[in-house]
C-alpha cells in the first residue's frame, strides 16, 4: 500500500491518501473527493453543487454588504437630519432672543411718548384751543403720536436684517385676516407659495351640526407655538407652524 500527499481543494488542507482508494474524505472541512489519476489530484465529488455553495455565499456576502452600507448612510443621514433640526431650533431661538432684546430696548421710549402725548393733550384742555399753550399741546401731541408709531413698529415690526441670524427668511402673508374666515386649504396654499416647508394641519373634530363651526374653517394659525392675528412678519422659512382648523 502506498500512500501519496494531495492537498484538499475545498480547504487547502494537505493529506496523505492510499493510492489504491478512488474517494476520500477531507478530515478538516468534510468534502467528498474523489482521487483522479489514482495518484495525482484530488476533485470535489459533488463539483455543481460546491459551486452553487460558492455562488449563493458570494451572493450573500454581497447583501451583507449592501445591507451594512445602506445601514451607514441611513445613519449618517439621521446625524445629518438632527444636526439640522439642531441648527434650526437655535436660530429660531435666537430670534425669539432678539425679539425680547428689542422690545426691551423699546419698550420704554414707547411709553414715554405716551406720556408726553398724555401731557400734549392736557395742555390743549387747559388751553381752550386759543392761547399758546394749546399750540404747544397740539405740536407736542402730533410729534409723540409720530414717535410712537415709530418706536411701536420698531417694538412689533421685522425685517430679516433686524437679526444677526443665517437662514432663508420669508414674509408671512398679508392680506389673509381674519385667519378664522379661510379655508385650511387655502391658508396652507398660501403658506407653501410663500415659502414655508415646516406646515402642520391639525383637525379639532369639533363640528357636529356645523351651524356654529364651519368644518374645514381656521381655528388658528400658531408660529412657532405663538398664536398670531396678522400677517407682514418675517420668519424662517423653516419655522415651524401649526394650522388647527374645525373639522368632523
Amino acid at each position: 500500500m502506498k500512500l501519496i500527499e494531495l492537498k484538499c481543494p475545498a480547504c487547502g488542507a494537505e493529506m496523505k491518501v492510499n493510492s489504491d482508494i478512488n474517494r476520500v474524505i477531507c478530515v478538516y472541512c468534510g468534502k467528498e473527493m474523489l482521487v483522479d489519476n489514482g495518484v495525482t489530484e484530488l476533485v470535489i465529488a459533488n463539483g455543481y453543487d460546491y459551486g452553487y455553495e460558492q455562488e449563493m455565499g458570494r451572493l450573500k456576502a454581497q447583501e451583507d454588504f449592501r445591507i451594512e452600507q445602506q445601514k451607514r448612510e441611513d445613519e449618517e443621514k439621521e446625524e445629518a437630519e438632527r444636526l439640522l433640526k439642531e441648527k434650526q431650533e437655535q436660530e429660531i431661538q435666537h430670534l425669539e432672543e432678539e425679539k425680547a432684546r428689542k422690545k426691551k430696548k423699546w419698550v420704554p421710549w414707547f411709553w414715554s411718548t405716551v406720556i408726553l402725548g398724555a401731557v400734549g393733550l392736557l395742555l390743549v384742555a387747559l388751553g381752550g384751543f386759543t392761547n399758546a399753550a394749546s399750540i404747544v399741546g397740539i405740536v407736542i401731541v402730533i410729534a409723540a403720536f409720530c414717535t410712537a408709531y415709530f418706536v411701536y413698529g420698531r417694538i412689533f415690526g421685522q425685517n430679516p436684517t433686524d437679526y444677526n441670524v443665517d437662514g432663508d427668511y420669508v414674509l408671512f402673508p398679508k392680506g389673509m385676516e381674519p385667519f378664522n374666515v379661510l379655508d385650511f386649504g387655502e391658508a396652507l396654499m398660501k403658506l407653501k407659495e410663500a415659502g414655508f416647508t415646516n406646515i402642520t394641519c391639525r383637525n379639532l373634530h369639533d363640528v357636529r351640526l356645523g351651524i356654529l363651526t364651519q368644518e374645514g374653517k381656521v381655528q388658528n394659525i400658531r408660529v412657532s407655538g405663538k398664536i398670531i392675528y396678522s400677517g407682514g412678519n418675517w420668519y424662517p422659512k423653516y419655522i415651524p407652524i401649526l394650522i388647527t382648523y374645525h373639522g368632523k
